[in-house]
């Protein structure tokens, strides 16, 4: 059976972004709006050879770097407190198995 019922998650935050159909974060930086981020996650559901399980909203410390989007995750479970930890981040985390 192995990796064969396994689950992962996917996260999708908001890009930073310039231009339209942004908001500025509380330290200014300008991200796409949760309803972009939704249609990134429907693209990548379509194109994904996945089963989906359970799609939630996740709200977690903003990370001023977009670097550090990929990170987000790990970073929380590990409990990081940085100067912007008083700023939120909402996403959408997708919970899958590959078919």
């Amino acid at each position: 059976m192995g990796n064969l019922f396994m689950i992962k998650f996917k996260d999708f935050f908001p890009e930073f972004v310039s231009g339209t159909h942004l908001f500025k974060t509380p330290i200014g930086a300008k991200v796409e709006l949760i309803p972009l981020v939704v249609k990134r996650v429907n693209n990548w559901v379509d194109s994904s050879a996945i089963e989906v399980i359970n799609i939630e909203t996740v709200v977690i410390p903003y990370l001023r770097d977009s670097k550090d989007i990929e990170e987000k995750s790990e970073i929380t479970q590990q409990g990081l407190y940085t100067e912007y930890s008083n700023c939120w981040s909402q996403g959408i985390r997708v919970w899958y198995r590959e078919k």
